[in-house]
């Protein structure tokens, strides 16, 4: 089997500067020529990083501090991990900055086409965007996974979904009482725009 030139191996501790957003959510650098990809990063950015696994073309690395802070980074950002909140930590117009990046890279890479104007991406609210989700359940707690595993992680700081969706998904389940809640393995929220109704399938195992 061929041997990846790559110096990294996981776990390793290294410091890298951020340069780009990519699809996905992270963020590319590059270690001695190996691209690294990059959880919880804002381009611009010096950070270290902890290297979560290494393939023979990419490198997959997590934050672990930030050595020159962006001026777009959140102070109070909830866990980048936990369903859907990759760019958690970023500012909402760089957000949307960083979104019309990957777009017109796409369209560089893969279309051959150089877009003649950043790409306007349609703003959504911040908070309480969602109107659809799926939450999974662990002990009776339900919540997002966090990314690339099965660990259940708090879905409220994450602000995807209103204040009062979790309340009312909350009174279901203390509802249906603790041996019930206990064998819960999922559920599954549908509610309108207006949100003032909303549907909630509980799945129990």
């Amino acid at each position: 089997m061929p041997r990846s030139h790559s110096s990294l191996t996981p776990g390793a501790d290294i410091e890298l500067s951020i340069e780009k957003p990519v699809a996905g959510g992270r963020m590319l650098a590059r270690h001695q020529g190996q691209v690294v990809l990059v959880a919880g990063a804002i381009p611009g950015e010096q950070v270290r990083v902890r290297v979560e696994r290494v393939s023979k073309q990419v490198a997959f690395a997590v934050t672990s501090s930030v050595l020159q802070l962006s001026t777009d980074r959140r102070p109070d950002a909830a866990d980048g991990a936990c369903g859907g909140s990759v760019y958690a930590h970023i500012a909402y117009a760089r957000q949307l900055a960083l979104k019309a990046e990957v777009v017109a890279d796409a369209f560089a890479r893969i279309g051959k086409l150089a877009l003649p104007a950043p790409v306007p991406v349609t703003p959504s609210k911040e908070e309480g965007y969602r109107t659809r989700a799926r939450l999974h359940a662990r002990g009776g707690r339900l919540g997002f996974f966090r990314e690339g595993t099965h660990e259940l992680c708090d879905a409220r700081p994450t602000r995807q979904l209103l204040p009062a969706t979790h309340d009312a998904m909350e009174r279901v389940r203390l509802a249906l009482g603790d041996a019930v809640a206990a064998r819960l393995t999922g559920c599954e929220i549908l509610e309108n725009t207006a949100a003032n109704e909303r549907v909630a399938l509980f799945e129990i195992g």
